[in-house]
């Protein structure tokens, strides 16, 4: 091979290394931030920015409520901190999932309208704590686990 070919191949190889690298930067920016929370969201409606957006936060626990007529469920979400000052109702049509209550973290998307977030899709989040509330050793190397709670 001569050094001309292996400068060649070289500098082929830098050069994708460096595309690779730029794509991953760009893809982990994007990636990083799936949703926004409420005080984000405030401000980008704010700006005027508007359209299909995922909205992530806490349930507030007693703005929950229903109306049968029309099947939709409202509910006020705040951020995860607890901060509730830029909370934003919510309009669900469709059965909540079993795991939907009070202080729950939802993820909810859909589009901002009519002064409230109209969601076509929600989502509960996992808790993100669980702890054993009983626990029996196994056979090997299986820890069998019982009545698993969580916080």
């Amino acid at each position: 091979m001569t050094i001309s070919k292996k400068k060649k191949i070289i500098t082929a190889s830098g050069l994708a290394l460096i595309i690779i690298a730029i794509f991953l930067v760009i893809y982990r920016g994007s990636a990083a931030n799936y949703y926004l929370t409420p005080s984000e969201l405030t401000a980008k409606l704010n700006s005027g920015s508007t359209g299909r957006v995922r909205l992530g936060g806490r349930v507030i626990g007693d703005s929950i409520g229903s109306d049968k007529a029309t099947g939709s469920l409202m509910f006020k979400v705040g951020d995860n901190d607890g901060n509730n000052n830029n909370g934003i109702w919510v309009v669900y049509k469709g059965l909540p999932p079993d795991t939907f209550d009070p202080d729950a973290k939802v993820i909810v998307e859909g589009v901002f309208a009519n002064g409230a977030f109209e969601a076509d899709t929600l989502l509960v989040r996992c808790p993100e704590n669980y702890l054993p509330e009983k626990m029996i050793s196994g056979t090997a190397n299986v820890l069998k686990v019982e009545g698993l709670i969580y916080r």
